[in-house]
């Protein structure tokens, strides 16, 4: 599964991620110049990343074995917010979290 950017008109499709694997849930900064999205990592470790779509420069953001997803950024660009079941202790249970990344002077 990839993701791939078009214009509201439909046009100008364009394929963002092109690595094999799972991509899926992007979610757009508020400048429009970057996303967070998540990325399956083998064997089956779903971790949250965020790419410049104009370099394609990629940073991985979380590290963790539970399940990290759905993330979404503040509307100012300075938090991710991202739920996690990395404290559910064995029960499928999701929690939200915030992370800081202003340090990334996006």
């Amino acid at each position: 599964m990839h993701i791939f950017t078009i214009k509201i008109d439909g046009s100008d499709m364009k394929q963002i991620t092109h690595e094999s694997g799972t991509h899926w849930a992007p979610y757009p900064s508020p400048d429009g110049k970057y996303f967070a999205y998540v990325k399956m990592l083998p064997p089956h470790n779903f971790e949250i990343f965020l790419r410049n779509l104009e370099s394609g420069k990629e940073w991985q953001m979380t590290y963790n074995e539970s399940f990290d997803g759905f993330p979404a950024i503040s509307h100012d660009g300075k938090t991710l917010s991202f739920s996690s079941g990395r404290d559910a202790n064995g029960e499928r249970k999701l929690y939200l979290y915030l992370m800081d990344i202003s340090s990334l002077n996006l």
